[in-house]
C-alpha cells in the first residue's frame, strides 16, 4: 500500500528507531534472491504531462513512502513494486543506494547520524504501528548523496570561517534544488512538509538542520516571487472550485470567470508594480506562465488567466504610461509631458507594440495636440533665435515628442503601419497650427516659417529622430509647400549633424583604442589573423589595461547605439518612400527659394543623400596615427622675432644721418617703421610736400600672419580644453588667443581709422586707455614728489593698462609654470622652464609701454624713452627672443611626448608576442618627430620578414637573439634609413638592411635563423 507522504511526516521520527521483526538472516537472503530474479513491476500509469500542466493537488515529485508494511515485506519487494529495476544489480550497489532513502536503513553515515548495519533491514516492523520505507527516484537520490558529501566537507572543524561559510552555502543550495524539484508539480507547495523527509536524514546534526532551515526560507521566498502561495495562486484555485458548468462562448456572463479574471489582472499588475516596458512585460508574462502550469482540467481558470494577463499588460504597459504623460502635462506643462513621453516610449525599456499602443491612445493624442499648440505659441519675433528662452523650450518639447514618434515608426519595420499612423496624426496638428492666424502683431508662431520650424525641430533630428519631420513634409506637401520644404531641410541638416556626431565619437574611440591600433600597425604586418587575436587577448587580459578595456567597451556600446540610430533613420526613410519619393530634398537634391531654406548651404542636399553619407559606426579606417605636434606657438614667436628684428635694424642701422641721400634706405625705413612718406614725380622719396600714403605694409602683413596663427592656436586650445577639461592649460589660452586673433586681424585689415578706434588695442582710445588717462590725472594731483608720480605712471600703470593682453599672458604663463614645476614628470618640469621664459617674455613686453611713458615724462619723446636703460623697441625685442626660446622648448617637449606616447603600447605588444622585455623596450621606441606618424622599426622589419617567407614566430626568435644594445642599434638604423630604403622594392630594401646589419656585426635574420 502506498500512502501519501503528507500523512506520515508527523511520524517521521519513527523512521529513525529500528524495531525487531521475526526474520532470520537465511530468510532475508532468500527474499533478496527472489527480488533480484523477479521482473520489476510496471510503473503506475501516468497522466499526460507532455505540456507540463498539472492539477491543483499533485503529490511531491520523486518520493513515495510505503506504509504500513505487510508481514514478510522487505525493502527489495517494496523497491520492485515501486518500479526499481534490480535485475542487473550484481554487486548490490543499487540496493544499497536505495536503502539510503530510508534513514533507518542507510548503511552510510549522514552528518553526525551513524551508519546502520546491513542487518537493519531485518528488523522492520509491519503494521499500523510499524516502520515505513522511503523510495526516492534517481534524481533525489543524487541530491541525497551530494548533500552527504557537502555536509561532511562543511563539518570539518579546522576550516577558516570564509571557507566554512562557502561550503555551508553550497549545501544549502543543493537542498533548495531538491525542494524545487520535489515541489515542481504542486501549485502551492507546503515547504515544511517537503523539507521534513530531508531534515530526517540527520535530525541531530546542527550544521545540516541549519542548512535545511535556510533552504526552507530561500525556497519560500522563491514561491512568493512566483505567486505560488495561498494568498496568490491558492486564492485563484479556491475561487475556481465550483460545480457550475463552464461555457467558453459565454464566459463573460460567468460570474466565477469574471471574478477570476479580475483577480488575475490585479495580481499580475501588482507583480509588475514599479516596473515599465519590457521589464514589466517579463514579470507579467512570467507570473502568468506559472499560473497556467497549474490549470489542468480547469479551462475556466486557464481562460481567466489568459484574459487577465492581457488586462494587466494593457494596464501596466499602456494605460498607466499614458496617464503618466497626461498627469505630467497637467502638472508641469508641455516640457514635463515631453520628458515623460520620451521616457515611457524609450526603446531600451518599452516594447515596439507597447509604443504603438501608447502613441495611438486617444488620451495621448489629445495631450500631444495640446503640446503642439503650446509650442506654436512659444516663438516670439520675426526671426529664429536659438538663444531665445522660448525657442529653447520649444526645442525641448519637440525633442521629446519627436523621439516618441521615431520609436513608434520603428515598430513598423520600414512600412507604413500603425506607428506611422500615430505620427501622421501629430504631424497634422503641426500643419494645422502653421495655418493659424497670427495672434500678436509682427509675431508668428513657431511653425509658420521654415526657420522657426528648424529651430524647434533641428535638435530632435540631430538625435536621429526624423520621423515627425518626414511626416510633416508629407502632410504639408500640397497644402503648405513652404513648410514641407522646411521640414525636409531640417531633416537633411539634422541627419548631417548626426553624421558629424558619429565622426566625433569615432575619433574619440580611435584615440582610446590606440594602445591596440598602433602596435598592430607597427608590428602586426607579418602576423596571421589567429596570431593577432591571440596577442590582442593577452593585451586585454593584462590588469594594467583594465581602464583601457573599459573605455573601448564603452566606446563600442556608444558606437553600437549610433549604428542602431542610423538604422532607425534608414527604416523611417523607407517608410515614407511611397509618399515622398521623387520630392526635392527627400531623395532628390533640394534647391533654394526667396523665402525658404537653401539646401546648397548643407553638406548634402537631400535626406537620402545625408543618410547615405553616414559613416560606419565602427573603428574602420583607424591606423593609430597621432596628431602632429602643435608648432603654432613657435611659428607665432618666430614671426614676432623677424618683425622686431626688422624694426630694430631700421631704428639702429637706418639712422636719418646715415641714410641721407639714399632714397632706397629711406623708403625701407618708412616701410619698416610705418612712417608716412611721399613719392615725388621725380621718383625721389620723403619729399617735404605732395600727396602721401601710409606705408604700414610690414606691420599689416605681420599682423595678418599673427592673426591666423593666434586663431589657429585658439582653435587648438579650445579643442584641447574640450577633451582635457583643463581650464588653466587650455581653456584660458583659448580665450586670450581668440581675442588676440581678432585684434591682429583688425590691425591687418583695417585702415588707420582702426588704429584710433575705441575697441582697438594700442589705439589710446579704448576704455582701458581712458582709464589710464584718468589714473594719470589723479596721480598728477597727488601731493607727493614728482619722482614718485613719474614712477607710478612709468612702472605700474603704464605697463598694466597699456598692454593688458601681455599682462593676462603673464598671469596665465606664470600659473602654468608653477603647475608644471609641481609635476613629477620630467617633461613637465622642462615645460615649466619654457613657461617661465614665456612669463619673462611677457614681462619684457610690458616694459615697452613703460619706456614710452618715461620718454614722454622726461621730454625726450616717447620713441627715445628708456626703462632700466633700454628702449621700448629693445624691451620688445628681448620679449620676442624669450618667447621664441620658450616656444622652441615647449615644441620640442611636445614633439618628444607625442612621438613616444605609444612606445609602451608597442612594448606590451612585443612582449605579448614573446619578445624578451629588455629587447622589446628598445625596439618599441619611436623616433622623435613633428609628424603625426613618428617612424618606428616595426613596419619595415615585418615587411622584410614577410617578403622572405618567414613567420611571426621566426621574427620573434631572431629578435630574441639580439642583445638589448643590438636591438637599439637595429631599431635606430631602420628609423634613420626608413624613408630612403622604403623607396625601393621590398627585395632591394631587405638587401640594404641585411648589408647594413653585416657592417654593424649583426648576423642578418635569414642567416641567423638558418644557422640555428
Amino acid at each position: 500500500m502506498v500512502v501519501r507522504i503528507e500523512t506520515l511526516w508527523a511520524r517521521s521520527q519513527r523512521l529513525l528507531t529500528p524495531t525487531s521483526v521475526q526474520s532470520s538472516p537465511q530468510a532475508f537472503g532468500h527474499f533478496v534472491q527472489q527480488a533480484k530474479q523477479a521482473p520489476a513491476a510496471d510503473p503506475a500509469p501516468q497522466d499526460d504531462k507532455a505540456a507540463d500542466v498539472f492539477g491543483a493537488d499533485e503529490p511531491p515529485v520523486g518520493i513515495s513512502i510505503h506504509y504500513p508494511l505487510r508481514l514478510g515485506d522487505n525493502p527489495y519487494d517494496i523497491y520492485r513494486r515501486a518500479g526499481v529495476d534490480l535485475s542487473k544489480d550484481n554487486d548490490d550497489s543499487l540496493l544499497k543506494g536505495n536503502l539510503a532513502a530510508t534513514p533507518s536503513l542507510d548503511q552510510q553515515a549522514f552528518g553526525n547520524r551513524p551508519a546502520n548495519p546491513p542487518s537493519a533491514s531485518h528488523h522492520l516492523q509491519p503494521g499500523q504501528d510499524g516502520d515505513a520505507v522511503t523510495v526516492l527516484d534517481p534524481t533525489r537520490l543524487g541530491f541525497l548523496e551530494q548533500e552527504r558529501q557537502q555536509l561532511a566537507a562543511a563539518s570539518v572543524m579546522v576550516l577558516a570561517p570564509e571557507k566554512a561559510a562557502e561550503l555551508k552555502g553550497d549545501l544549502t543550495a543543493t537542498i533548495v534544488q531538491e525542494l524545487q524539484y520535489a515541489g515542481t508539480e504542486q501549485a502551492v507547495p507546503d515547504v515544511k512538509a517537503l523539507a521534513a523527509p530531508i531534515a530526517a536524514r540527520a535530525p541531530n546534526d546542527k550544521v545540516f538542520q541549519a542548512a535545511v532551515a535556510s533552504a526552507e526560507n530561500l525556497y519560500s521566498r522563491q514561491l512568493i516571487g512566483q505567486g505560488r502561495t495561498e494568498d496568490q495562486l491558492g486564492k485563484l484555485l479556491q475561487t475556481a472550485k465550483t460545480d457550475a458548468p463552464y461555457d467558453a462562448k459565454r464566459k463573460d456572463q460567468d460570474p466565477t470567470y469574471n471574478a477570476l479574471r479580475q483577480e488575475v489582472a490585479a495580481q499580475l499588475t501588482a507583480a509588475a508594480d514599479g516596473q515599465t516596458g519590457s521589464t514589466a512585460l517579463g514579470s507579467i508574462s512570467g507570473r502568468a506562465g506559472v499560473y497556467m502550469t497549474y490549470t489542468k482540467d480547469n479551462p475556466r481558470l486557464a481562460d481567466a488567466i489568459r484574459q487577465g494577463t492581457l488586462d494587466a499588460q494593457h494596464e501596466v504597459l499602456v494605460n498607466r504610461p499614458v496617464q503618466a504623460v497626461v498627469d505630467a502635462y497637467q502638472k508641469g506643462g508641455a516640457e514635463a509631458a515631453a520628458k515623460k513621453l520620451r521616457e515611457v516610449t524609450d526603446r531600451q525599456t518599452a516594447t515596439p507594440a507597447q509604443v504603438v499602443a501608447i502613441m495611438n491612445d486617444d488620451r495621448l493624442q489629445s495631450t500631444a495636440k495640446s503640446m503642439v499648440h503650446d509650442v506654436a505659441g512659444y516663438r516670439q519675433g520675426m526671426t529664429a533665435n536659438p538663444g531665445n528662452p522660448e525657442t529653447k523650450r520649444a526645442a525641448a518639447v519637440m525633442e521629446g515628442l519627436a523621439a516618441a514618434c521615431q520609436n513608434a515608426t520603428y515598430a513598423d519595420g520600414g512600412k507604413a503601419g500603425e506607428g506611422c499612423a500615430a505620427v501622421d496624426r501629430i504631424a497634422g496638428y503641426i500643419a494645422a497650427e502653421a495655418k493659424q492666424p497670427v495672434q500678436r502683431s509682427l509675431q508668428e508662431n513657431m511653425f509658420q516659417t521654415p526657420f522657426g520650424y528648424n529651430q524647434a525641430m533641428l535638435g530632435a533630428v540631430s538625435n536621429g529622430d526624423i520621423a515627425l519631420s518626414l511626416s510633416v513634409a508629407a502632410a504639408t506637401r500640397t497644402s503648405d509647400p513652404e513648410l514641407s520644404v522646411g521640414a525636409l531641410y531640417t531633416a537633411t541638416e539634422g541627419v548631417t549633424k548626426f553624421n558629424d556626431s558619429v565622426d566625433s565619437l569615432k575619433s574619440t574611440a580611435m584615440d582610446h583604442a590606440k594602445f591596440l591600433a598602433v602596435p598592430i600597425r607597427d608590428w602586426g604586418g607579418n602576423s596571421t589573423g589567429a596570431e593577432l587575436d591571440q596577442t590582442v587577448q593577452k593585451i586585454l587580459a593584462d590588469p594594467k589595461h583594465k581602464d583601457d578595456v573599459a573605455r573601448i567597451n564603452e566606446d563600442g556600446q556608444k558606437l553600437q547605439d549610433k549604428a542602431e540610430v542610423a538604422e532607425g533613420i534608414r527604416t523611417t526613410i523607407a517608410g515614407y518612400q511611397d509618399v515622398l519619393g521623387g520630392t526635392p530634398g527627400f531623395d532628390k537634391p533640394g534647391g533654394s527659394s526667396e523665402y525658404g531654406p537653401d539646401f546648397g548651404r548643407l553638406k548634402q542636399q537631400s535626406v537620402k543623400a545625408a543618410i547615405d553619407a553616414t559613416p560606419a559606426a565602427d573603428l574602420t579606417g583607424s591606423d593609430g596615427a597621432t596628431t602632429p605636434t602643435n608648432t603654432l606657438w613657435f611659428q607665432r614667436s618666430a614671426r614676432n622675432v623677424v618683425y622686431q628684428s626688422a624694426k630694430l635694424y631700421a631704428t639702429i642701422k637706418l639712422d636719418d644721418s646715415k641714410i641721407a641721400g639714399d632714397p632706397a634706405k629711406q623708403a625701407l625705413k618708412g616701410l619698416v617703421l610705418g612712417k608716412n612718406f611721399t613719392v615725388q614725380p621725380d621718383g625721389s622719396y620723403w619729399g617735404p610736400n605732395g600727396e602721401h600714403f601710409n606705408a604700414r605694409a610690414l606691420s599689416r602683413v605681420s599682423s595678418g600672419v599673427s592673426s591666423v596663427l593666434f586663431g589657429q592656436n585658439a582653435v587648438f586650445a579650445a579643442t584641447s580644453f574640450a577633451q582635457s577639461g583643463s581650464l588653466l592649460q587650455d581653456g584660458s589660452y583659448a580665450v586670450v588667443h581668440g581675442l588676440m586673433s581678432l585684434s591682429q586681424a583688425g590691425n591687418a585689415a583695417m585702415g588707420d581709422g582702426w588704429l584710433k578706434g575705441k575697441f582697438t588695442p594700442g589705439s589710446g582710445n579704448t576704455l582701458i586707455s581712458q582709464s589710464y588717462d584718468r589714473l594719470a590725472q589723479q596721480v598728477d594731483g597727488l601731493t607727493v614728489k614728482q619722482g614718485i608720480k613719474d614712477g607710478l605712471k612709468t612702472y605700474v600703470f603704464s605697463p598694466a593698462l597699456r598692454d593688458v593682453a601681455d599682462l593676462a599672458y603673464l598671469g596665465i604663463d606664470s600659473a602654468n609654470a608653477i603647475n608644471f614645476f609641481n609635476s613629477d614628470k620630467t617633461t613637465d618640469k622642462v615645460r615649466g622652464v619654457a613657461y617661465t621664459l614665456s612669463a619673462a617674455g611677457d614681462l619684457a613686453f610690458l616694459m615697452g609701454p613703460g619706456a614710452l611713458e618715461a620718454g614722454v615724462l622726461t621730454g625726450v619723446g616717447a620713441g627715445a624713452g628708456t626703462l632700466f636703460g633700454l628702449s621700448a623697441t629693445a624691451w620688445t625685442g628681448i620679449g620676442a627672443v624669450l618667447m621664441l626660446v620658450a616656444s622652441g622648448i615647449n615644441t620640442g617637449v611636445s614633439a618628444y611626448e607625442h612621438s613616444h606616447e605609444n612606445d609602451g603600447s608597442d612594448q606590451d605588444w612585443l612582449q605579448a608576442m614573446d619578445v624578451k622585455p629588455e629587447v622589446a623596450e628598445q625596439l618599441a621606441k619611436h623616433a622623435t618627430s613633428l609628424d603625426s606618424d613618428p617612424p618606428t622599426a616595426g613596419p619595415f622589419l615585418t615587411k622584410a620578414f614577410k617578403h622572405l617567407g618567414l613567420s611571426q614566430k621566426d621574427m620573434v626568435t631572431w629578435l630574441n637573439f639580439l642583445s638589448p644594445k643590438d636591438a637599439d642599434r637595429v631599431a635606430t638604423l631602420i628609423k634613420l634609413h626608413y624613408d630612403q630604403w622604403d623607396q625601393h622594392p621590398v627585395q632591394e630594401s631587405t638587401r640594404l638592411l641585411n648589408d647594413a646589419l653585416f657592417q654593424m656585426g649583426i648576423q642578418p635574420f635569414n642567416l641567423q635563423l638558418a644557422s640555428n
